[in-house]
């Protein structure tokens, strides 16, 4: 698909539809979605709060800083891998809110 001939509320819409955060800007929406098509696109992580207390974390696979920093957290017994892998993350339950850098 050529993003160039797409406005952007166009690139908007495409960017919501598959859950990309990025700067609202034309040349960043455009970059993200060709590397989304290419496969490239590091998804943000999610952080969910359970009824019971604690967070559910959800990294992407190929985000490995992130996933470095939550082994080490495992190791601490700080947290626990809920031994899912969908929609290209991996889920993690932690007793405290995992704090993230952006890239």
């Amino acid at each position: 698909m050529d993003y160039n001939k797409l406005k952007v509320d166009q690139l908007k819409k495409e960017c919501d539809k598959r859950d990309i955060v990025c700067k609202p800007t034309r040349e960043e929406m455009i970059k993200a979605l060709k590397l989304h098509d290419s496969n490239d696109w590091v998804f943000h992580t999610l952080q969910k709060k359970l009824k019971h207390g604690g967070y559910q974390v959800q990294i992407d696979f190929r985000n490995t800083k992130e996933l470095i920093d939550m082994g080490k957290l495992v190791e601490k017994k700080l947290a626990t891998s809920m031994k899912v892998f969908a929609t290209g993350r991996l889920y993690f339950k932690t007793e405290n809110e995992f704090i993230t850098v952006n890239q």
